[in-house]
């Protein structure tokens, strides 16, 4: 499900990543999903706007979030 995100809150995996107002989730979890929406923090987005990050599926999309995961794959790859 994609949300679009009303209130400033952080990860709750990581405690460091912030989603601010206006970015657009993809939330693998449903149940996390219904939590945002409860909470206040987030509003469900029906539009085609890309997710900046996806919560709960282990991966990321396109942006800067994606870009620190992809280094962090590609020095776990690494042949030795």
């Amino acid at each position: 499900m994609k949300v679009k995100v009303k209130e400033t809150f952080r990860d709750r995996d990581d405690h460091v990543t912030e989603y601010k107002p206006g970015m657009v989730l993809e939330v693998k979890d449903e149940a996390r999903a219904k939590s945002l929406l409860e909470r206040g923090l987030a509003t469900e987005f029906k539009g085609n706007k890309a997710a900046e990050a996806v919560l709960g599926g282990g991966e990321a999309a396109d942006g800067p979030a994606a870009e620190q995961q992809g280094t962090q794959q590609g020095e776990n790859n690494k042949v030795q």
